[in-house]
């Protein structure tokens, strides 16, 4: 018996000793992959977001950093090749880990319903419809657990925005099928979108899916206006730059000065 206990105690010594701790080696990890994040080096970011996985895989932080990273590439790639669909898809499994995980976190729910979105592009008109109501579903439930959480605010506001855009034959489907009527507003959406922007000024996002809804509206006044003040936040990551990027493309488009 106490042979075995100076073995532990010898066994401890030397762990720390030869270098840090299992914690410590964790949030090693997590921080230099946040720092590669925000140096908009994604690539290496999901490397240290992985190795932090294969050390704690239920950690809330590292389900959230893989869910965020893998949907910044399927955005990152959308239109560009075909493995948008590939990373989307990834993002969702994680998500779902999250969300079974963490049922209580409105941001659980959030992640959830941006990555169930993201993939409604590759669905079918049924599956769309299906997949609408889902996302609209956990991104109220996020703002049910957190009235204050304002990215959640922008998915509602996308739902509503292009609900109000849907063809007949897709609101039929939703009517006949789903046993539900599926449609939306551009001023529910707007409304969703400046109260996104009021709980968090610097929440880009809300910003550039203002200036799509008000360009729906033919509102170029307060579609350029959303445009200018995008461009005053700066991007904090690779996804954002090409948010950025993309913003003072379409603000030249529309005839305004950055």
């Amino acid at each position: 018996m106490i042979f075995a206990f100076s073995l532990f105690v010898l066994m401890i010594t030397r762990s720390i000793a030869d270098g840090p701790s299992i914690r410590e080696s964790y949030l090693l990890h997590i921080a230099k992959g946040d720092e590669f994040y925000h140096s908009f080096d994604n690539d290496r970011a999901l490397v240290e977001y992985e190795r932090a996985y294969a050390i704690a895989a239920d950690s809330f932080a590292t389900l959230e950093r893989l869910t965020s990273i893998y949907n910044d590439f399927g955005r990152l790639h959308l239109r560009k090749d075909t493995s948008a669909e590939f990373f989307y898809k990834k993002a969702f499994a994680y998500a779902d880990s999250l969300k079974n995980r963490f049922p209580d976190r409105a941001e659980s729910h959030f992640w959830l319903a941006l990555c169930e979105g993201s993939l409604i592009p590759f669905l079918g008109t049924r599956e769309k419809i299906h997949t609408a109501h889902e996302v609209q579903r956990e991104a109220s439930r996020a703002i049910e657990i957190d009235s204050g959480f304002a990215q959640a605010y922008v998915i509602l506001g996308i739902i509503q925005r292009e609900a109000s855009n849907i063809s007949w034959f897709e609101r039929m489907i939703a009517n006949v099928v789903f046993g539900t009527n599926f449609s939306g507003s551009l001023s529910v959406s707007e409304t969703l979108l400046r109260k996104s922007v009021a709980l968090n000024p610097s929440n880009s996002y809300g910003y550039y899916e203002l200036y799509w809804t008000y360009k729906a509206m033919n509102d170029s006044s307060h579609a350029i206006q959303s445009l200018r003040t995008l461009l005053t936040i700066a991007p904090t990551n690779a996804r954002e730059q090409l948010q950025w990027d993309e913003a003072k493309k379409q603000l030249t488009l529309s005839g305004g000065k950055p």
